[in-house]
């Protein structure tokens, strides 16, 4: 029959609580104060033994790899976060240098304020002020009207080659399944066809709101004001 008191695990001197009967210091290292004194009582033993004590955590005491040059495992949370720690401060130098590489070394003067602004930053003016945030903003609006006419023109051949592609092959509503032949049995393109489609498609969530719009523009007891950008959104969905 096997004895129950050498079967039981030992326990903490400390915390009291079970660990594995390989531990030979008697104390776990689950917490700050058993761990310190585990690695206490684990660099007393290497040093009655002769042996080297550089080679262990100095917060939990579990031996280390000949590689480690910050004297710290990463074998649970604690250790991991100091050793980051750690490898953070050795490498700081080198990672703000990364850093700064990354984002662009370069800095030129705010043509308003003379505060340093990056190099690759549009419209030379920072915005660290309001006088400086307006003239940003207004420069941005006029690069942005500038480049509209290219982005519309870009668009409309894109679309000319996306009715292109479509007006070969058939397409199919996918709310109420209602099939386009190609191109030689509807003369306009697929496309087109489709939008068509979409604003009398009964299943169809846009037609319901393609719907909803026309019978508010159409109310006069609605406020002005109401009408415009309804109208607006109203003449941009007939114009695609």
């Amino acid at each position: 029959m096997m004895n129950t008191e050498t079967s039981e695990k030992p326990t903490c001197e400390l915390c009291g609580v079970p660990f594995r009967k390989k531990n030979p210091h008697g104390v776990c290292s689950r917490n700050p104060e058993c761990a310190r004194e585990y690695h206490r009582r684990y660099q007393a033993h290497l040093r009655m033994n002769g042996r080297d004590s550089k080679h262990s955590c100095l917060l939990c005491g579990k031996p280390l790899n000949r590689g480690n040059e910050y004297g710290i495992c990463q074998s649970n949370c604690a250790c991991r976060n100091e050793y980051n720690r750690r490898h953070t401060a050795a490498h700081r130098d080198e990672l703000n240098e990364r850093q700064r590489r990354r984002r662009g070394t370069q800095r030129i003067p705010c043509e308003l304020c003379g505060n340093p602004i990056l190099a690759s930053r549009k419209h030379g003016v920072c915005t660290r002020n309001d006088e400086c945030r307006r003239e940003y903003f207004r420069r941005r609006a006029i690069a942005d009207r500038l480049a509209r006419p290219a982005l519309l023109a870009e668009n409309k051949q894109l679309r000319k080659w996306v009715n292109d592609l479509q007006s070969v092959m058939y397409i199919n509503c996918v709310y109420c399944g209602h099939r386009y032949g190609p191109r030689h049995e509807i003369p306009a393109s697929m496309a087109s066809v489709l939008k068509e489609h979409v604003k009398q498609c009964p299943k169809h969530p846009m037609s319901i709101l393609y719907a909803a719009c026309r019978r508010l523009a159409e109310d006069t007891s609605l406020p002005y004001k109401w009408h415009i950008p309804i109208k607006e959104a109203l003449e941009q969905v007939d114009a695609l």
